[in-house]
């Protein structure tokens, strides 16, 4: 398995930068809409808008529906479709590929880690009230 693609500064704004190096990477602005950027041109970029928009198109594609919960819900159809239940950690967990997983367990540091263990795997992160779903 790759190293993680995925590298969390741990700061008090929460930024989450990616190395850049994938058609996977995810760049979490910290800004006070949370918005999340894809750093990359890709079919599962990911832009998090807190407006009801759709990153790209494709059937990897994530939405934002920008309510209170902070809900993320599949705006397609997809095996790799991920949602987040909004919960006060936020915790997403995403296999899209057994080797792009990504956890993020919602600790203080809000530490992601590469937790796949199988292609396309969803699995809980870390308690249950951090259920993650398959859309």
């Amino acid at each position: 398995m790759k190293q993680p693609l995925y590298l969390d500064c741990g700061n008090s704004a929460e930024k989450i930068q990616d190395s850049c190096t994938s058609t996977d990477a995810i760049r979490d602005c910290g800004n006070s809409a949370e918005e999340i950027q894809a750093c990359c041109t890709s079919t599962d970029a990911i832009r998090d808008c807190g407006c009801n928009q759709d990153c790209c198109a494709s059937t990897d594609a994530i939405q934002d529906c920008g309510n209170s919960t902070d809900v993320i819900q599949d705006c397609c159809t997809s095996t790799d479709a991920i949602q987040d239940c909004g919960n006060s950690m936020d915790v997403i967990q995403d296999c899209c590929t057994s080797t792009d997983a990504i956890r993020d367990c919602g600790n203080s540091t809000d530490v992601i880690q590469d937790c796949c263990t199988s292609t396309d795997a969803i699995q809980d992160c870390c308690t249950s009230t951090d259920a993650i779903r398959d859309c």
